[in-house]
């Protein structure tokens, strides 16, 4: 499913890789989230997507039930790890590179973290 790289491509690296992370995680959770109107993007805050990768996870999403002719939450088993293969291939055709400001932005994740005190 070449649609699934033509869409993330273009977009950082973070933003495809979330995308396609919440695109895996409703197409695993379909039938659950349509029953439930649980919204698949509710995350610890600190780890929420942009809206750029919660609008590409929908075109992700949307492609992929237009491949399959049905929406998600009526996939059977075959069709989800169809879907689950052309993310995870789409994940491996990303460059390996961060760019230098997705690196800062880590590295200031990291620095404010706190370590346990752990008296021995």
């Amino acid at each position: 499913m070449s649609e699934i790289i033509r869409l993330i491509s273009g977009h950082s690296k973070k933003d495809a890789l979330d995308a396609l992370y919440y695109a895996a995680r409703f197409i695993k959770q379909a039938e659950q989230i349509s029953k439930y109107h649980k919204d698949f993007f509710a995350d610890d805050v600190r780890s929420a997507p942009s809206q750029e990768a919660r609008d590409l996870a929908l075109q992700v999403i949307t492609a992929i039930e237009l491949a399959e002719g049905c929406q998600a939450s009526q996939f059977d088993s075959r069709a989800i790890t169809r879907a689950l293969k052309e993310l995870t291939d789409a994940e491996n055709s990303l460059d390996g590179e961060f760019s230098d400001a997705e690196e800062i932005a880590a590295d200031s994740v990291i620095l404010s973290m706190t370590l346990p005190n752990v008296e021995i």
